[in-house]
């Protein structure tokens, strides 16, 4: 970590020395083994970098965030501008963000040099990516349901998401029907509230249990931290707003000794079999909340709500300071 901050040759410099390491490692277990082909060559690195549009709210922050984050992308620039190093960046990123990338010197004409737009999935593979993780554990999905899961998502672009959620609240039902054999049916479909409204009721009955959870004075918290958390940008665009559990503590108005009660509702939102919300290892006061993803705001009815109306208020509250 200390190497990477010491400027924008840290990763290059990191992963150089690792992998003339493993290189040399190589060499030295074939010359041991009396083997007669020895490893010439050094490896290659990949870095993927997933979801890079994330780093653009970072960038937003206006504190130590918004400087990693341009220290971040130096770093990435300048450890595959080096073609000899063998190092290979790969971002993943919604195409409605790449106009944002003009925010970071020399990363629009990165990406130009090396743009890949993944098509959708085609009906078939959307049936493989349904069925098949059931088949891997001996169960399945109703073949009429499979085509019913296809048909509701349409071209929404929270496809994916929507479908991944709804199984995934599917699949324990069918396993406790039917342990040796579960299948996912209509009747598992229709107690989650369907594709569509499947995320929305989990996303409202963690939202009720974890406001009964609060005292009587405090059950408005649940809604502040997600009024916190997110955010309406100029454009229209609904997207997340990553905080630490000490800025979301202070802006609730909430003392320091107060925390436990925010660490509560996060952690119903972020339980293993719930997972919309994310903190990191561990949930300290350093620890940034934030949505597990941007479908939440889209699907859950109440959430998009808060957004539009603290939108409104954001609004209003600039033209009377003007």
């Amino acid at each position: 970590a200390a190497e990477l901050r010491r400027g924008p040759l840290g990763l290059l410099h990191v992963a150089t020395a690792a992998l003339d390491s493993v290189a040399t490692a190589h060499t030295s277990t074939h010359t041991a083994t009396n083997t007669t082909t020895l490893a010439t060559q050094r490896p290659n690195l990949l870095v993927l970098v997933d979801q890079f549009e994330e780093l653009f709210t970072y960038a937003d922050a206006g504190d130590a965030e918004a400087d990693d984050s341009e220290a971040f992308v130096n770093l990435l620039l300048a450890a595959c501008a080096d073609s000899a190093a063998g190092i290979h960046v790969a971002l993943t990123m919604r195409t409605d963000f790449l106009g944002n990338c003009v925010r970071f010197a020399e990363l629009p004409e990165a990406i130009n040099r090396a743009q890949y737009l993944t098509p959708r999935l085609s009906r078939t593979q959307m049936e493989r990516a349904i069925a098949a993780p059931a088949q891997v554990f001996g169960g399945d999905v109703d073949a009429s349901l499979v085509t019913e899961l296809i048909n509701a998502t349409g071209h929404n672009s929270d496809q994916l998401p929507l479908v991944q959620h709804a199984l995934s609240r599917m699949w324990p039902q069918a396993l406790k029907r039917s342990p040796a054999r579960p299948v996912i049916g209509w009747d598992d479909a229709r107690a989650v509230g369907g594709i569509v409204g499947a995320l929305h009721q989990h996303a409202q009955t963690l939202f009720e249990q974890a406001r009964a959870a609060l005292p009587a004075a405090h059950q408005g918290l649940v809604e502040r931290l997600f009024r916190l958390i997110t955010e309406r940008r100029a454009g229209g665009q609904d997207v997340r707003r990553p905080r630490t559990l000490a800025r979301i503590t202070q802006a609730c108005g909430l003392a320091s000794g107060e925390m436990a009660l925010l660490e509560g509702v996060v952690r119903t939102f972020a339980a293993p079999d719930a997972c919309l919300l994310q903190h990191g290892p561990r949930l300290e006061a350093s620890s940034i909340v934030d949505l597990s993803h941007e479908a939440l705001i889209r699907q859950w009815r109440e959430l998009a709500a808060w957004v539009a109306d603290e939108a409104r208020r954001g609004a209003e509250y600039r033209r009377w300071a003007e």
